[in-house]
């Protein structure tokens, strides 16, 4: 869903960030890939139906030293409407009390989950 640039306050341990996109064509849901850098902690995401319906596809912790990727089997693969949003949001923790944030004073990330369809 995109390489964002973000600003993550300096020294704040809990930092929500959303992002939206919606779907032109049906997609069907194959792989979920967060990466987020050092100071993530955990990336969801979420199918918006254009009934309104919400659906959380997948909500996993993160770890910078082990970057996964989920991937879901053929035929329980969702396949998502045109015109559904997809909407993923993160957990960043910015803090010295997060260990694989090297410099915590600074608000300086990015983000990118990939979907493959």
């Amino acid at each position: 869903m995109g390489n964002h640039d973000l600003d993550i306050p300096a020294g704040d341990e809990n930092v929500r960030l959303d992002a939206y996109t919606v779907l032109k064509t049906p997609v069907r849901f194959m792989t979920f890939e967060p990466h987020m850098h050092a100071s993530g902690k955990r990336m969801c995401i979420q199918a918006i139906y254009p009934s309104g319906i919400r659906q959380t596809m997948n909500c996993a912790s993160y770890n910078h030293n082990w970057v996964k990727i989920y991937t879901y089997e053929d035929d329980a693969a969702p396949l998502l409407p045109a015109g559904t949003i997809v909407h993923i949001i993160g957990w960043y923790d910015n803090s010295a009390k997060n260990p694989r944030n090297v410099e915590p004073r600074t608000g300086r990330a990015s983000a990118t989950a990939r979907l493959t369809t």
